[in-house]
């Protein structure tokens, strides 16, 4: 496997991402602004590789 950490996935609009690490096993939730419904999955990991 190739260890190197994740890509930003960056902000949703009209949402928020709560972290800010892309590393190895760091974690991001997503949310979204109220009126909005979230399409996906509310939180990634990252595995190495860009793999999430």
């Amino acid at each position: 496997y190739n260890l190197e950490p994740c890509e930003d996935p960056g902000v949703p609009h009209f949402g928020r991402r709560n972290g800010y690490s892309f590393g190895i096993g760091d974690t991001l939730t997503f949310s979204c602004n109220m009126g909005y419904r979230l399409e996906g999955a509310p939180e990634i990991i990252c595995l190495g590789g860009g793999r999430r």
